[in-house]
Parts: structure tokens; C-alpha cells; sequence
């Protein structure tokens, strides 16, 4: 399968998700369409094209744009493409230009340099990096501190290098070099998966005041799912329920009552 189809086929399915949705089902079920284990697995898939959860509408939106619309079919959607996220792969030193402009959704390296020179990026060949090309003074002076302290941390790293090197070999740092390349991948999957449990991590919220017994009657299904919610988020009923209500009054006008009481407790 070519690139092209593999973007067209991406595409078709993510906007088969978007229609879904749009018809009332639930994210649990569409995860069950598509054979996914949890609606987890489907909220991962829709990150990686570019998409994130707007609880409050109910349906994926764009992560840069705001849309809930589809990626072109016809290939890439260069409005869903975040310059951040390139700088942010050529910071990490795992990948190539080409490998980053795959795994962004670029035909080619040459097409990924382009489309940064017209966000206003040019290539820095001292930091291996993407760089702006018109900062603003704040951004100069901090870009400037941070250049001094590169290079106060070389060449303590120089010096660091120089007094080990007589206690251990160099081939050493060659292998141990060589394996990380060599599980580069694996290691893009582990930081990706760290950054994603870490999005989906519930705040649990410490409440002031005196406990009080509430007799509250609901559906046995709502129950079942919250205990299931709570079990998965190794928390309990009650942090369960507080951070529900807590969460859903800041979202209806009572932020500031909801600030003010969790500051009682600091």
C-alpha cells in the first residue's frame, strides 16, 4: 500500500468516527465497531491524526484548528500539522529529517523543510533544529540565557567526558549509543504512552469540612459505570463522586466557590 492510500484510508476511518458520533453513538461503542479494547485505544488513534476529546461537545476536534471536520482525503492536512511538534522530534535526537517527516505525514524531508519556511522556521545547523525566524525581543533574551547555559553545560560535559574517559572505555558509549538507536522506536512508543496515561490521569481533590452522609438514588447502570470508572482509576466511590461534582460546578459558573474552597484546605 502507498503512502497516499495509507493517508486515504486513515482518513475514511477517522471521519467514519466523526459521523458516529455526530449520530448519537458512544465512543465505548464505536470502539467495539472498529475492535479496539477500550474507547482508550480509540482516543490514542484519534490523538495521532491530530484530533482531541471536547467533553463538553461530545465529539473530536481538531487539535490545532478547532475542527470537528475530517483530514483532506486526498493526503495530508497541512492546517493539522504543529510546527512544535517537529521541533519537539529534533530535540529528542532519536530520528532523522526523513523519519520525522514520515511520521508527521509529509511525502518527504524536502516537503517538511518547505512547509517550515513558510510557518517562518528556518534550519539552525548549530542546534540541529528548526529556529524562528523573527522571535520577539522576550523570546531573544531568553533564547539568548539558554544559549549561555548550553554552553557552560558542553563544556562541563567536556570536562566530565575527559576525567571518566581513563575509568571507562569508549567503546562502551559506543554500544550503549548504538542500542539506543537501534530501539529508537521503542523508545518513541514508551514516551508516547507515558505522555498519554499522563493526559488521562482523574484529579483527585482533597475536601475541607466535615464528611456527611447524602442518600442519592440513581440508575444501577450509571452505578455500575462509576464504579468501573473509579476501579480504573485506582480511587475510590467518594473521590470519584467529589471530583465529578466538583469539576462539573466549575464548568456551570462556580469556579470561583470551587477555588475558594479547595484553597482552604492549603
Amino acid at each position: 500500500m502507498s503512502q497516499l492510500q495509507n493517508q486515504q484510508g486513515k482518513a475514511s476511518r477517522v471521519n467514519e468516527i466523526l459521523n458516529k458520533l455526530r449520530s448519537g453513538q458512544s465512543r465505548e461503542a464505536i470502539s467495539v465497531h472498529y475492535g479496539y479494547s477500550t474507547w482508550k485505544s480509540l482516543d490514542m488513534y484519534m490523538r495521532r491524526n491530530g484530533f482531541t476529546w471536547d467533553s463538553q461537545r461530545r465529539i473530536y476536534t481538531n487539535a490545532e484548528a478547532g475542527s470537528t471536520e475530517g483530514p483532506s482525503s486526498a493526503g495530508t492536512d497541512l492546517t493539522e500539522i504543529n510546527p512544535a511538534e517537529i521541533i519537539r522530534l529534533f530535540e529528542l535526537g532519536i530520528l532523522d529529517a526523513r523519519e520525522i517527516a514520515k511520521k508527521t505525514g509529509f511525502p518527504s524531508h524536502k516537503d517538511m523543510a518547505a512547509f517550515m519556511r513558510r510557518r517562518g522556521y528556518i534550519w539552525s545547523s548549530t542546534e540541529s533544529n528548526y529556529m524562528d525566524s523573527n522571535p520577539s525581543p522576550q523570546e531573544q533574551s531568553l533564547n539568548s540565557i539558554g544559549k549561555n547555559e548550553d554552553t557552560l553545560a558542553r563544556v562541563a560535559a567536556e570536562h566530565s567526558r575527559s576525567s571518566l574517559s581513563e575509568g571507562f572505555p569508549s567503546d562502551k558509549y559506543i554500544t550503549l549509543l548504538e542500542f539506543l538507536w537501534n530501539s529508537r522506536d521503542k523508545l518513541i512508543k514508551m514516551i508516547e504512552s507515558i505522555e498519554e496515561s499522563e493526559s488521562h490521569k482523574v484529579q483527585v481533590y482533597t475536601i475541607p469540612g466535615e464528611a456527611k452522609t447524602k442518600s442519592i438514588f440513581f440508575s444501577n447502570e450509571l452505578a455500575t459505570l462509576m464504579t468501573a470508572f473509579c476501579k480504573d482509576h485506582s480511587m475510590s466511590q467518594k473521590q470519584g463522586f467529589e471530583a465529578a461534582l466538583i469539576e462539573y460546578l466549575a464548568q456551570h459558573g462556580y469556579e470561583h466557590e470551587i477555588n475558594c474552597l479547595l484553597e482552604k484546605v492549603h
